[in-house]
């Protein structure tokens, strides 16, 4: 099946060409938090048939957006993962998150969600200027998921494992409660006060790194000042 076309020379319309496809987002979602094997993004994005992530597999690849990769503790298993041209399309990523959280409202009983999509929002919403006390390592534990994040400089990374010698800030609790943290649905202050999160290290330093996540928008939800003790 050949590759539609808007058959425009605009840059955006090259572009949509290229990421506008259905599916082809979710793809690069997915793979912002790693290298991930051709079964993981099949159960990762139900609804996608087998034929079709295999066409936009060698429609990304072919576009330099993904690479192969071998995964993972697997010999022989072959994962993907973003290349160069892929990774660039993160500002892209932002902005649409951002512009969508206004838009997410109460789940209907027919959307499915993971913890995986709530918790890349974190890199899409953090926002640097709040970040000069924050400096360190991080794990996100909620669920089954485990994701670890490095704050330096005002910059926030997604780290595969935790550096050796290194001892994160741990935060174990439930996905949605760290999910509504994130995307502001939840005041820091109110939650680290009761007791559904579990801290490990400094419970002033996991306050201060999810008042990063504060939309302008709801700037009046949240304390000004002295409450980041």
């Amino acid at each position: 099946m050949s590759r539609r076309s808007y058959r425009q020379y605009c840059a955006l319309a090259k572009a949509l060409d290229v990421v506008g496809e259905r599916w082809t987002l979710l793809m690069i979602r997915e793979l912002m938090l790693g290298p991930r094997r051709y079964r993981d993004l099949l159960e990762n994005l139900p609804g996608m048939g087998t034929n079709l992530l295999a066409t936009r597999l060698k429609e990304m690849e072919a576009s330099g957006m993904i690479e192969k990769v071998r995964a993972a503790n697997r010999e022989r298993a072959q994962a993907y993962r973003l290349a160069e041209r892929g990774r660039a399309l993160e500002s892209v990523i932002r902005g649409l998150v951002q512009w969508g959280v206004g838009l997410l409202g109460t789940p209907s009983e027919n959307e499915c969600s993971r913890p995986e999509w709530d918790l890349v929002a974190f890199r899409m919403l953090f926002r640097p200027e709040l970040a000069q006390k924050v400096d360190g390592i991080y794990a996100l534990l909620a669920d089954e998921l485990e994701l670890f994040v490095r704050v330096e400089g005002g910059r926030v990374e997604l780290l595969e494992e935790i550096p050796t010698g290194q001892r994160p800030i741990e935060i174990r609790g439930p996905g949605l409660l760290l999910r509504a943290l994130i995307l502001g649905d939840a005041h820091p202050s109110e939650v680290f006060a009761g007791k559904e999160l579990v801290i490990k290290g400094s419970r002033r330093q996991a306050k201060r790194f999810f008042q990063c996540f504060r939309d302008p928008a709801r700037d009046g939800l949240w304390p000004r000042g002295g409450d980041d003790a």
